[in-house]
């Protein structure tokens, strides 16, 4: 029970990935417990930097994991008994996590696979604040077992506290059921934090200015050192018309997804450059060229993490799948591309994600002819990147 809850809850949290899209475990030793103290009453790990009240000593493991951001070691606490499992995890992420919107993204996610994993109702899943720390506190009932959860980050480091009782908590007897929750509210609220971790680096905010540029038929951004070719006749659209269309694509999102359209603030998303086989106020087909760029929670953020990202939260129940997550590179860069299509407008987009220079790179493209793709795709077939793309706009 415990080692299937560990490996879901953690793949979902640190990978922020489709559940399709699980990493390799890789097992390890754990690593000698030169600096962990304990006794049948309180449980002190000086490397896990907490301290709380397992009810005997605890076994200590270790795994190494491939995750958004490169390999990782993930540890685990885990003491179990004839009534209960108690475990507390702990991984660090390179940076400071306090975004309440990306975590909350990675804690949803987790609730829905754990409970589709463990075939288990959420009984309750509410915010939980470790003092001043936002975390979210979880409760799954399946047929024979109750798990309760508290997953909240400080600094840098994501714990997870669980308590596995036997049976349908919500069903057991009066008696039976309060000697359960005496059980997981003294592990809870035993718990303290010894020692927060220093973050080995920090997000690369996005710059006021990409440092665009339109010359000689290509499209520049000395930020990025970029360059690519505009297609031949088509209209490259002023800053404003490429905002005009992001803002046209939030507004359709406030009724379902508010949080989302929040999160899509200048400080995190904004349009680098755009054209069109139109201009936006003569355009009737949506046959756009975008690039984004997007602020990460880590600079080194991973592609294939980015496409997993968008798989999960950009593809719904009105779009058909066209084509899952596929590595590309573009001039040595590694993006991953993805397709879908609106059911009802039989619009396609195609969206290439990559990580350049510490931020989310995205490019989409829209349409509903093939021609017009085809001329895209050269398009994109010409980007470069680096000093010598920009020696020509000299």
């Amino acid at each position: 029970m415990i080692k299937l809850y560990l490996q879901v809850l953690i793949c979902v949290l640190v990978c922020y990935s489709s559940p399709s899209l699980l990493p390799e475990v890789y097992a390890q030793e754990p690593p000698p417990p030169k600096t962990i103290k304990g006794t049948e009453s309180l449980y002190e790990s000086e490397e896990g930097g907490f301290r709380v009240a397992f009810p005997s000593k605890p076994t200590v493991r270790s795994e190494v994991q491939d995750t958004s951001f490169g390999k990782t070691s993930i540890r685990s606490y885990v003491m179990t008994s004839l009534f209960a499992a108690y475990v507390v995890t702990q991984f660090d992420f390179p940076t400071v996590m306090d975004d309440k919107y990306d975590l909350n993204a990675r804690f949803d996610l987790a609730r829905e696979t754990q409970a589709r994993s463990l075939k288990a109702r959420v009984m309750s899943d509410a915010e939980f604040y470790f003092g001043e720390h936002y975390g979210r506190s979880l409760v799954l009932e399946a047929a024979d077992k109750t798990l309760s959860t508290r997953m909240f980050v400080v600094g840098p480091r994501l714990f997870t506290l669980t308590v596995g009782t036997v049976g349908k908590l919500s069903t057991q007897s009066s008696k039976l059921r309060l000697a359960n929750q005496t059980r997981i509210d003294r592990f809870f609220n035993s718990f303290a934090v010894t020692s927060i971790p220093t973050a080995i680096s920090t997000a690369v905010e996005l710059p006021a200015d990409f440092q665009t540029s339109v010359a000689d038929g290509h499209f520049y951004s000395q930020f990025f050192g970029l360059k690519i070719q505009v297609p031949d006749k088509w209209v490259v659209l002023e800053t404003e018309q490429a905002e005009m269309i992001l803002e046209v694509g939030k507004d359709a999102l406030k009724s379902t997804k508010p949080g989302l359209v929040e999160h899509l603030s200048d400080k995190n998303t904004r349009v680098i450059g755009a054209f069109g086989k139109n201009s936006v106020e003569n355009s009737t087909d949506g046959t756009f060229f975008i690039m984004m760029a997007e602020r990460l929670p880590y600079p080194n953020l991973v592609p294939s993490a980015l496409a997993a990202s968008a798989l999960k939260f950009t593809v719904d129940q009105k779009d058909q799948l066209i084509e899952s997550p596929t590595n590309v590179q573009f001039d040595g860069i590694d993006f991953y591309w993805l397709e879908k299509q609106d059911k009802k407008t039989k619009l396609f987009q195609r969206m290439y994600l990559a990580n350049v220079k510490g931020i989310g790179f995205e490019i989409s493209l829209t349409y509903k002819n093939r021609a017009d793709l085809e001329i895209m795709l050269k398009a994109l077939a010409s980007m470069k990147f680096g000093k010598a793309a920009l020696q020509t706009q000299q």
